[in-house]
């Protein structure tokens, strides 16, 4: 008797085993919606699922728009730098200007004439007037670089505040690049 249940038992589970080894193989691997389908059966794929799988695409449709909104920023950074760059260079001439007026006025002063003085007069003024301008345009492009910066960084916070795994693994990935990128060099 106990040879014949041997004998039995060792037929079913070859044939079970077997059959399961044949399902496993016929069907290709594929998403998380397929294993889901092949180990609790295509009822529990219904709402449940595709709404989860909805949740992650909009999330993802949702982090592309911030990272394209980020990226805005940054340029708008990259601008405000440049503009930056230019006020400097706008600086530069003024500082030579006032150098070239003070040797003009230098000129002036030994030719001896009243009129001249009035003439000094307006030139500094012109140029004390044409320094403030600049630097009040400085200060604007300054204001405005240093908030777009700051949007920046908090909308980067806000980001990192909202998906931090997602961050995590962004922030990962971008880190593990520029090393790769570093290494070769």
């Amino acid at each position: 008797m106990k040879m014949i249940s041997r004998l039995a038992l060792k037929i079913f589970s070859n044939s079970l085993f077997s059959a399961a080894g044949t399902y496993r193989h016929e069907r290709p691997v594929g998403d998380l919606r397929d294993f889901v389908e092949r180990h609790y059966g295509s009822d529990h794929r219904s709402s449940k699922a595709d709404s989860f799988f909805e949740k992650l695409r909009r999330k993802e449709r949702a982090m592309e728009e911030q990272a394209k909104e980020i990226k805005g920023e940054q340029e708008n950074v990259q601008e405000g730098a440049e503009f930056m760059n230019e006020m400097k260079q706008l600086r530069k001439d003024l500082d030579s200007l006032k150098g070239d007026l003070r040797d003009l006025t230098k000129s002036v002063r030994n030719l001896g004439s009243a009129r001249v003085g009035d003439a000094k007069a307006r030139l500094w003024g012109a140029a004390t007037d044409m320094e403030n301008r600049a630097e009040e345009t400085l200060r604007g492009a300054y204001d405005s670089v240093r908030d777009q910066a700051q949007k920046a960084v908090d909308a980067g916070r806000e980001q990192i505040q909202q998906h931090p795994m997602t961050s995590a693994l962004w922030i990962f990935a971008a880190g593990f690049l520029v090393g790769k990128l570093v290494d070769r060099r």
